[in-house]
């Protein structure tokens, strides 16, 4: 009953939009915004990408809500902790040396009474954006693809 339901949501959701282009585009954007690191803020970062580059916006927040909601948190700002230190660690590179200094005034005090450095913040900033915009670009060519199977195959269905 609830697959269905959701089978019908993904279904309308889908066949609303036309372009190839745009439905890659908005579902690449969604996952732009589900693994950024901008807590709080991914709704607004989807309306104002949507508006700007005149995008899905109904699609671009599914599927970001799909990837990134209370359940899949921890393990999507995991992920993108690990890539910032997979990064520094490659590039040899400590963060805490080059952070701004208005960084390190807002976030030091956050920092002290939990109880962790503030490299851990800079790690996760530059892992999140890193990660997002990797898997956003590396996912363009498959999911292009399936829509454009999708649609070939809608349009091969006689009406």
């Amino acid at each position: 009953m609830i697959i269905q339901k959701l089978q019908q949501f993904s279904k309308k959701l889908f066949t609303a939009e036309t372009s190839v282009k745009k439905l890659t585009l908005s579902t690449c954007l969604g996952i732009f915004i589900a693994f950024s690191p901008f807590i709080g803020l991914h709704t607004l970062m989807a309306m104002a990408f949507c508006w700007l580059f005149s995008l899905n916006y109904p699609i671009t927040l599914s599927v970001q809500l799909v990837i990134n909601n209370p359940w899949t948190m921890v393990p999507v700002y995991g992920c993108g902790y690990g890539f910032g230190r997979l990064i520094s660690g490659m590039c040899h590179v400590d963060f805490s040396q080059c952070m701004p200094s208005l960084f390190v005034r807002i976030f030091e005090p956050i920092c002290s009474c939990v109880g962790m450095s503030t490299d851990f913040i800079w790690t996760f900033f530059v892992g999140g954006n890193a990660l997002s915009v990797l898997l956003a670009i590396g996912m363009y060519v498959p999911i292009k693809w399936v829509f454009e199977k999708l649609e070939q195959k809608k349009q091969s269905i006689p009406s």
